[in-house]
Order: C-alpha cells, then structure tokens, then sequence
C-alpha cells in the first residue's frame, strides 16, 4: 500500500501535469493537505514529504495538533502554513486567531469578519496589531448543509468586508455539490471563477485577492481546469478519517 510519501508525490505530479496542459506555470496551484482527524505524527509524515500547507475545520483539534507538531518537528525547521477551512462559530473566533492562521478560508459573514478584524487590531495576547488574510466562501452549490454566502450575496459581503482594518480578502472559496454529475461540479466552479475574475478587477489591486480555492480529493483536477490555484486534499494523502475521535 502506497506511504503519504508516495501518495504526495503523484498527487502533485497529477497537478503539475494537469497545469502544464493548461499552459499555466507547474508551481501555480498550492496543495494544502486536509489533516483533519489525523494525529500530529501522520502529519508530520506528510510535512517531511514536503507539505508546507495543513488544513484544519475544528479550532480546538486544530489548536492542539499544532503544538503537537511543534513539539515533534526540530527546532531549526519551520512549522507549516496553517489554514482553517471550517465553519467558524462566533464564540471561537478568538482561540483560532490566538493560533495567527495563515489563512482563514471560510468567512461569510460581516459578523465573523468583523470579529476577526477586531481581534487582529486588539490582540488578546496585546501583541502588535495585523491584518488576517481571508477568503470568502461561496455557497455555489446553494446546498443546505454547505456554509458559504449565497452567490447574489457575495459581491455586497465583499463590498462590506473590504472595509475593514484588519483583515484583507486574498480571494474566494467554495465546495463543490455533491454529485458525481461533471456539468454540475463545473458549473460550481465557473461560477466562483467568474466571481473571483469580476472581484479581482474591482478590489483586487488594493487588496491583493489572489487566491481562488476550489476542488478537494475527487474534483481537484476538474478544479485546476476551470481555475483553481489552491485546492485541498484530504483522503488521498491521508487515507479515509476516523470520526470516532479527534486528537
């Protein structure tokens, strides 16, 4: 049976290749590896075959397998980027940013973008103030069980969100529906880029939004095709997870 090793290594030769075809540059799309679930040594694993991207959606887990990692990865060696791909309950908005997260990706609220740019400008640790980067995420499949603004809403989120002192929109999220239909995934995805294409000429320039996160395990090449330039995978670098318990 394939290590992570190996399953990292033909996961980003799949996205290489797939890039390339694409006349895109080889480095363009950043894989972030979905560890949710997983104990701090399976991750460990996946950083020494070169991950420099992890993604948690429970702040708790994620604040405890990131000490963890801390304390299993040398000294002289840098700990990942960490990004929460979550849905993000008000009351854990200060543990996350206490964790200073690379990337927040799944904002879409005012509310919780308010707490989080209010957080950054008075850090409860009275560190110095920053900016969180933050992408919005899209409910492009309009399913009931999936977080993410409405499509129609997005644009006035965004108009809103941009305002803010501290926070800064790197770009756009969504999940695609779950269906094995490719039309329907497709559309997902092309709606978002055309989004993300009509938010970068209008906010892109003084704000930097750059990063357009779409595609997971089953539809992360379909992604790449239709735009994508950040994707996350879970199960094929780490196996299927086990619910019955977290770190």
């Amino acid at each position: 049976m394939p290590g992570i090793g190996d399953q990292i290594e033909k996961i980003s030769q799949n996205v290489r290749e797939k890039l390339l075809s694409l006349g895109r540059s080889p480095d363009d799309c950043l894989i972030v590896a979905v560890s949710k679930t997983h104990p701090a040594e399976t991750v460990l694993q996946a950083i020494k075959a070169g991950i420099t991207d992890i993604g948690e959606n429970k702040v708790q887990e994620a604040s405890l397998k990131l000490s963890q990692i801390r304390s299993l990865l040398p000294a002289s060696e840098p700990m990942p980027q960490f990004h929460f791909i979550g849905r993000l309950q008000s009351n854990k908005v200060k543990q996350l940013m206490s964790l200073r997260p690379y990337l927040i990706q799944s904002v879409d609220s005012l509310k919780t973008a308010r707490l989080i740019s209010d957080y950054a400008q008075n850090p409860a640790d009275e560190g110095s103030t920053f900016v969180q980067d933050i992408l919005i995420q899209v409910n492009t499949s309009m399913e009931a069980s999936k977080s993410g603004v409405s499509p129609e809403a997005a644009e006035d989120l965004v108009a809103s969100v941009v305002k803010l002192k501290g926070v800064r929109i790197r770009g756009l999220m969504t999940i695609g529906p779950l269906t094995d239909d490719p039309v329907r995934i497709r559309a997902s995805f092309r709606q978002l880029k055309d989004m993300f294409d009509t938010m970068k000429r209008k906010y892109g320039e003084r704000k930097g939004m750059d990063w357009l996160s779409m595609g997971m395990t089953d539809d992360h090449l379909m992604a790449i095709e239709e735009g994508a330039n950040l994707v996350r995978i879970g199960s094929a670098i780490f196996g299927y997870r086990n619910y019955g318990g977290t770190p």
